[in-house]
């Protein structure tokens, strides 16, 4: 299960990309809970300007059904991998207590479902650092990948960061991208929903 959308438009190296959005193969963990306070977005893409787009997506979409939620680039506003040290250090800050982590896995063109990066397994069992880290080691040095996909897919994580455990996990696609803002809002619109649909987001939250 992992991201796709925006994400596409960096690592596969599209000018563009937008298309309808759904959510499918989601988990949730018998350990979860309701009512994270605050929660980081993590977009993990090599373009900047992407990376900043997508999360701002997200965030805004969180806030619509009463998340507080804030963009990783606004708490570590340098490109790349963060060192763990600073990473644990500046979420403790902040009190964040939920991170959602998008990440692309595969795009669908003419041909079969081809990777567009090494794939990183996720599960139960596989924490939030180990699975961030994981995530970059692969993605800052990946190749360019496949242009112009009729299907990309991501999968997106939600942890809790004091556990570091995985509470619900999705793997969204999208069909037909073909514009970057449009596309953000599609995948941001229809994770968001998911969580709420699980229970972890938004109305149904259990103070």
């Amino acid at each position: 299960m992992l991201l796709a959308l925006a994400l596409a438009c960096s690592m596969l190296a599209i000018p563009a990309c937008a298309g309808s959005t759904k959510v499918d193969e989601v988990w949730r963990s018998p350990d979860w809970r309701p009512g994270f306070q605050h929660v980081v977005v993590f977009a993990i893409a090599k373009r900047e300007g992407v990376r900043r787009g997508f999360e701002d997506g997200v965030v805004e979409a969180l806030d619509r059904v009463g998340v507080r939620a804030v963009a990783s680039y606004r708490l570590f506003p340098g490109a790349g991998e963060l060192e763990p040290k600073s990473l644990h250090a500046t979420l403790a800050k902040h009190q964040i207590d939920g991170a959602l982590v998008a990440q692309l896995i595969a795009a669908d063109t003419d041909a079969p479902f081809v990777s567009t990066t090494p794939y990183v397994v996720t599960g139960p069992g596989v924490g939030f650092y180990a699975y961030y880290h994981s995530i970059c080691s692969r993605v800052y040095s990946s190749g360019s990948g496949v242009e112009e996909p009729r299907v990309v897919m991501i999968e997106s994580n939600l942890y809790e960061i004091a556990s570091g455990e995985l509470m619900w996990s999705g793997l969204s696609a999208t069909i037909d991208p073909s514009d970057v803002d449009d596309a953000v809002r599609s995948y941001a619109k229809a994770v968001t929903n998911a969580l709420k649909r699980a229970e972890l987001v938004g109305g149904h939250l259990k103070r």
